[in-house]
């Protein structure tokens, strides 16, 4: 039998009883030491299911910061991988990680996103129209395999550089791999892309897709709170790099069609981080 990978995956999870089987299967093809779901107090049969499919079950306080502290703390091994429910490692996924953070000794490696629709072979027309915009997206940014600065999910981190930057209590909604990235490169860490690869399930429903993008403008908000210094960037981000930008080019690329999810994405964004910043000013900035 091949020797286990020596990696704890961590998923945080949320009433995900569709989605967690799938992707507890998936990460097993991955034969890492162990698998860890985090769940923030699901009504459903998530736990349960994750049970029976061999996965260790910690309950944790509500919150995205809340529960990948709660795995980190439960997790055995020298390395950890942070896997969303909606994410499908390929096979081989986490053994390319693993020999490439080794080998540039790097503190945490992101994995190489695609669509997850494509995966299982189905036909473009099956897909909402927010699934093909996502899969433009993807190919539009695909992430350059080094260096870098910003790690997102699914990663792999060493255990110890997890331990030593522990996650701030500010983000359980959103952007709390951004924070977690930023103080990893302030803390002089190395990140890095991969080759390994991980499938993605994207929203289809345009009202969830909408109140998942005014969110992560509220995460943006609180992360420039924390990191004043972000502001502009972040501010650009949101009225330029998805609006204007990745419109022109999907336009260049000839998804001319899926302008106007860059628009609408950029502009969520920006909506729910002036809420957000409404907010401070009307009742104080966030003491945490």
């Amino acid at each position: 039998m091949k020797e286990r990978l020596p990696i704890s995956i961590i998923i945080r999870a949320i009433n995900e009883e569709s989605n967690i089987s799938d992707c507890i299967k998936a990460c097993k093809d991955n034969n890492p030491e162990e698998i860890i779901v985090v769940d923030g107090g699901s009504k459903d049969k998530t736990r349960e299911i994750a049970q029976q499919c061999g996965a260790k079950v910690v309950i944790s306080e509500r919150g995205l910061s809340n529960q990948r502290d709660a795995g980190v703390k439960a997790a055995s091994c020298p390395y950890i991988a942070i896997v969303d429910a909606d994410d499908r490692l390929k096979e081989d996924c986490l053994e390319k990680l693993l020999k490439e953070i080794r080998e540039n000794d790097y503190d945490a490696i992101q994995a190489q996103l695609r669509n997850f629709y494509k995966w299982y072979g189905n036909e473009e027309k099956q897909a909402t129209y927010l699934e093909r915009a996502m899969d433009v997206n993807l190919r539009i940014i695909r992430s350059q395999i080094g260096p870098t600065t910003m790690v997102g999910r699914p990663a792999l981190y060493k255990t110890s550089s997890l331990k030593a930057v522990p996650m701030d209590p500010l983000f359980q909604d959103a952007s709390e791999d951004s924070d977690l990235s930023y103080r990893f490169h302030q803390n002089g860490f190395k990140q890095g892309i991969g080759t390994g690869v991980s499938y993605r399930k994207h929203l289809s429903s345009f009202r969830k897709a909408v109140k998942k993008y005014i969110l992560s403008g509220k995460g943006e908000a609180l992360f420039t709170f924390r990191h004043p210094e972000r502001l502009f960037a972040t501010l650009k981000h949101e009225l330029y790099v998805y609006p204007i930008k990745r419109s022109f080019k999907a336009i260049r690329n000839g998804y001319m069609f899926y302008a106007p999810f860059f628009v609408l994405v950029g502009w969520c964004r920006f909506f729910g981080f002036i809420k957000t910043k409404i907010k401070f000013l009307l009742k104080g900035k966030p003491r945490l």
